[in-house]
């Protein structure tokens, strides 16, 4: 009787797992239809019922975990992967696209060991293109770059290699070495907006200033969205002194889809530097409503409150940048200076204290603290930090200048007289050196 039932139980169970995997093709073949139509989430539940259909279908897992990674569920992408390598653990596909997520998450040391399977399983200018991220990623540049040039030697074609060739030469300052794999990359693919913004960069480090703003033009013509690129462009305006240019870009970061709390910020500051106070007063003030945590804002709109002397508005955009950066010397120097023009004398020394024991080398800070020493008649503490301040930079007259003077209510003119032509030798056109050595050639003559 056995041997009657066995073939029939066996004709039964082929017949029923045939009809499974029929049903399960039947599902898969609607997935793929709706994931070559980019629809990847309706995608995913048909990929899902051929796996119910059929649960060793690892074809079905691998195409449902790059529909999962393209929505950015990567933990269920992660798992698809998984599940397929564990299935079919010859097959490099699933290591590649593992390797690839692994590289989205930050985990560049197991993308490579996965990108390594597949390549020794089935070597492609993809695998070796993938695999030299993951190392440029770890800081390892030069093992990089020999498998981008492996991926360039299996297809130069193909613009992606040369683009992330030209990256890691660009990340080891290499700009001459970046710069024709950049221009490879555009040559292959006029369309890839990150080659021009970088290709704008390299020609910038290597003083090309007009083929920047080309480039950065190709760049932010191709993408809109390269805030990148915009902010650059806009920089580079306010070098060359095009102020319109570089406000004109700054406004589009503000009206399109940019970092907008970096555009306030950097319009405000472009205002300061052309002294329309008011609106950069406006724009630091939005900065810091978008990101009410950045020292640099409070600090900046502090600075433009001592322009227009608003000294006490000043005093606490310095106060509270130091609440959140309690180490910044820089904001010590700006708080003493608001304390200053409120006569607050003590607390200015104070903070310029706090601002040298961060920064023992902070030139203008000796110079500062010098100066209200002078104002406050402490010649003696005012000859040190005048001295140390030209120790630390021995070429800034006005310095020799403010030196001479307290060299001259000392009594000590032959060497105010000295200080006075130092300056005078270092900037002629310091119309307080010429005056200051009259004084003192006039004093030493009554004598």
């Amino acid at each position: 009787m056995n041997r009657i039932l066995f073939p029939a139980l066996l004709l039964s169970l082929s017949s029923g797992l045939f009809a499974q995997n029929k049903t399960a093709r039947e599902d898969f073949a609607s997935a793929k239809s709706l994931y070559d139509e980019h629809r990847y989430s309706q995608s995913i539940t048909f990929f899902s019922k051929a796996i119910e259909d059929f649960p060793a279908y690892d074809e079905a897992y691998l195409l449902r975990g790059i529909a999962f990674s393209k929505i950015d569920d990567i933990n269920a992408a992660m798992n698809d992967f998984n599940a397929a390598i564990a299935l079919k653990p010859r097959k490099s596909a699933a290591y590649s696209y593992r390797g690839q997520t692994l590289i989205k998450l930050g985990k560049d040391s197991l993308a490579f060991e996965d990108l390594t399977r597949a390549i020794q399983i089935i070597p492609t200018y993809f695998l070796f293109n993938l695999r030299g991220i993951s190392l440029s990623n770890m800081g390892k540049f030069t093992e990089a770059m020999e498998d981008f040039n492996q991926a360039i030697n299996l297809d130069h074609y193909k613009d992606s290699a040369y683009f992330n060739l030209g990256m890691t030469e660009f990340k080891l300052k290499q700009y001459r070495n970046s710069l024709p794999n950049f221009d490879r990359a555009i040559l292959l693919n006029s369309k890839n907006d990150l080659a021009f913004y970088h290709r704008a960069l390299t020609v910038l480090i290597l003083g090309d200033t007009s083929d920047a703003i080309i480039d950065l033009t190709s760049a932010i013509k191709l993408n809109p969205a390269n805030s990148a690129a915009v902010f650059t462009r806009a920089n580079l305006f306010v070098t060359l002194g095009s102020y319109s240019r570089a406000l004109y870009d700054l406004n589009k970061c503000i009206d399109g889809s940019h970092d907008v709390c970096k555009a306030y910020f950097n319009r405000g500051s472009l205002y300061y530097l052309i002294g329309d106070f008011k609106n950069a007063i406006a724009d630091f003030t939005l900065s810091i409503q978008l990101s009410p945590d950045s020292e640099r804002a409070y600090i900046s709109r502090g600075n433009t409150y001592l322009e227009t002397s608003q000294y006490k508005e000043a005093l606490k955009d310095y106060k509270t940048a130091l609440k959140l950066s309690p180490n910044s010397p820089g904001a010590y120097f700006c708080k003493a200076i608001a304390e200053f023009h409120l006569d607050q004398f003590d607390l200015a020394i104070g903070d310029l204290n706090n601002a040298i024991a961060l920064n023992p080398n902070f030139q203008e800070a000796y110079k500062f603290r010098g100066g209200i020493y002078y104002q406050v008649g402490d010649f003696d503490n005012a000859l040190d930090d005048i001295n140390k301040s030209i120790t630390l930079n021995p070429e800034q007259a006005e310095t020799y200048c403010d030196r001479a003077f307290i060299f001259s209510e000392m009594g000590m003119y032959e060497e105010a007289l000295a200080d006075f032509n130092k300056a005078i030798e270092i900037d002629g056109s310091l119309a307080e050196a010429y005056q200051g050595k009259a004084e003192v050639v006039l004093e030493m003559g009554t004598k």
